[in-house]
């Protein structure tokens, strides 16, 4: 049986083990050799003792990621959501190398890539939560109290460290003297919700779609399990009138003068969080077809990378001679199908070949990986770029990874990891979380 749970809660305080004694402040002593010894000459390293015991106290309670090797993590969706953030940041760091052959291309297309996985991973585990409270929660308490119960987990998972980096990006703005415009619609992800967004944090955008899906669909759901009952089919219903509005959306859109099919469609919210269902969609077929999904996951992992090659060749296409109104917004359609139907294969194959080391980097680069996107472009990158021309290009794309990797950890284990795990104060536990 595999599981689908993508991490456990954890209060960010893990305790070393030590032998010895602890004294009344609760500092662990070596009693061992130096016991043995009197006066000053024992006290010099004692000293040195509880200094070490200390900092290694410290460094065990906050620089671990025991979630790494919990037994409870789907170790190939960790390894999808490693592939997306990866991509990310590769696509991003493009700007740091020397000129490439089909440099435009390589850019859009693996930040498009990294951005659509992330998109139908969260369908998929928001999915698998809803869906489960919907079914499970019969008692005295309500639907509607359980998607608030499910609105405040998700917020203390994701808002503290988008307000962080966000403020963090104003504080460039400022020291930039550049103005601060329009920028409050930041702090209510409307940025981008009807129209382009402006230079602010640019990776926002998708961060965007995803909370607005967070609080939209829970409603259809809410909506149609009025009318059909907490059932199978009032959330198949809801998942599919979802997409199928944003989908019908986003080709009205497309027919419009002069839209440009990044920042005109892919980027704007109201066109584009069918992209999200799409994983929940898929998350709904394993659950009420988990025999025929199984047998047919190798036939969807062929299906979705064909459908990958053919969405590389139209982007292709698109950015040298432009795409139809019809093609332009249903590239997006065919990119998040086939990025769904790897899906099955990541769930059911929960053995990846090559040892535990290599498990644990990829389950910690999926932990990092939401600090890593918030962070590798606005600040990490906006500050090697600011040292081109003092090093060679790949001493730059060096630091830039280094840095991407170092500050995301520093990130999760001393702050994102706090802050989610404060929502256990006002809200229950899910089944699942992401």
């Amino acid at each position: 049986m595999w599981s689908a749970e993508q991490g456990i809660d954890c209060d960010g305080e893990f305790a070393s083990e030590n032998d010895g004694e602890s004294d009344s402040e609760g500092v662990t002593w070596d009693t061992g050799f130096y016991a043995t010894t009197a006066g000053a000459a024992r006290q010099e390293p004692e000293r040195t003792q509880v200094s070490r015991n200390d900092m290694g106290s410290f460094i065990a309670r906050h620089f671990k990621l025991p979630e790494a090797v919990s037994t409870k993590r789907n170790y190939g969706l960790d390894a999808l959501r490693a592939i997306a953030i990866l991509l990310v940041v590769f696509s991003h760091g493009m700007l740091i190398l020397p000129e490439l052959p089909y440099d435009t291309l390589l850019f859009f297309w693996t930040g498009y890539l990294g951005v659509e996985l992330f998109f139908v991973l969260s369908g998929y585990l928001i999915g698998t939560i809803l869906l489960d409270l919907l079914l499970e929660e019969r008692g005295d308490a309500s639907f509607s109290r359980s998607i608030s119960e499910f609105w405040i987990r998700r917020w203390f998972r994701t808002l503290p460290n988008y307000y962080l980096f966000l403020l963090v990006n104003l504080a460039f703005v400022v020291s930039d003297s550049t103005g601060v415009y329009d920028h409050w619609r930041y702090f209510f992800f409307s940025q981008n919700l009807f129209s382009p967004m402006g230079d602010l944090m640019p990776e926002s955008w998708s961060l965007s779609i995803e909370e607005w899906f967070y609080f939209s669909f829970p409603l259809v759901v809410c909506l149609f399990a009025w009318g059909f009952g907490r059932s199978l089919k009032a959330f198949s219903l809801a998942t599919v009138f979802y997409i199928s509005l944003f989908v019908i959306l986003r080709m009205i859109a497309a027919y419009g003068e002069g839209i440009y099919w990044d920042m005109h469609l892919r980027k704007i919210v109201c066109l584009r969080l069918d992209a999200i269902a799409y994983g929940a969609s898929i998350m709904l077929l394993m659950r009420t077809r988990p025999t025929v999904m199984r047998r047919l996951r190798y036939i969807l992992l062929g299906a979705g990378l064909a459908g990958l090659a053919v969405s590389f060749l139209g982007l292709k296409h698109g950015l040298s001679f432009g795409l139809p109104p019809f093609l332009k917004a249903n590239l997006f359609t065919l990119t998040s199908v086939s990025a769904a139907f790897l899906l099955p294969y990541a769930v059911y194959q929960t053995e990846l070949s090559g040892g535990s080391k290599l498990r644990c980097a990829i389950a910690a680069t999926s932990i990092i990986s939401y600090s890593m996107y918030l962070l590798h472009y606005s600040v990490v990158l906006r500050l090697v770029l600011r040292w081109q021309g003092h090093f060679a290009w790949y001493c730059q794309y060096i630091l830039y990874l280094i840095f991407c990797f170092l500050l995301s950890f520093l990130v999760y284990t001393l702050f994102e990891r706090r802050m989610t795990a404060c929502r256990e104060r006002y809200a229950k536990k899910a089944t699942v979380e992401p």
